[in-house]
């Protein structure tokens, strides 16, 4: 574990089974992506995502393949002192030419457009090692197979996409943090 002041980092998160478990359905056939033509509203990168659980709110259907995920969901809440899940969807970038940037953003925003406050919480999970990653604050966090991030809504980040690797997924949970 590596902490740094906007984030905490994890290294080989999930227990390995498990990890290549999850890593094989969502690069099977049978896991569909949905495809998004920009990342945030700042930015034009296109990516393919697949919501997987949502709160009562109804913003996004609870998929299919959620169940498969209950284990890590229960874990993430466990291991981040989480009371309940505000969101998590699978995300999935495909090679750039060069190394492109996602908008910087928050992912729970209020009214008018600021970040919501504490004890909302994000971690992001990944799926692949490659040269794409996550930038937190202002620091570059590369994308490393079974690595995790854990930060506060409050810190802007935003995605770098691979140029070195067909695809790259990442799993972005949200969710709300005992005080």
């Amino acid at each position: 574990m590596l902490e740094k002041s906007s984030f905490i980092y994890f290294e080989n998160f999930l227990p390995t089974n498990y990890f290549e478990e999850l890593q094989q359905l969502m690069t099977s056939g049978d896991f569909e992506w949905f495809y998004r033509s920009q990342s945030t509203e700042s930015d034009k990168e296109s990516s393919f995502t697949h919501a997987l659980y949502a709160d009562e709110s109804g913003q996004v259907a609870t998929s299919h393949h959620c169940e498969k995920f209950k284990t890590l969901f229960d874990e993430m809440l466990k291991k981040f002192g989480g009371e309940r899940i505000i969101r998590a969807r699978a995300v999935l970038y495909t090679k750039r030419n060069e190394i492109t940037y996602t908008g910087k953003h928050y992912d729970v925003i209020n009214f008018d457009s600021k970040p919501v406050q504490d004890p909302i919480k994000i971690a992001l999970l990944n799926f692949h090692t490659c040269n794409g990653g996550t930038v937190v604050g202002n620091t570059k966090v590369p994308s490393v197979e079974n690595s995790a991030i854990l930060f506060n809504n409050t810190t802007a980040h935003s995605g770098f996409i691979q140029s070195d690797t067909p695809i790259r997924i990442v799993l972005n949970f949200v969710f709300v943090a005992n005080n």
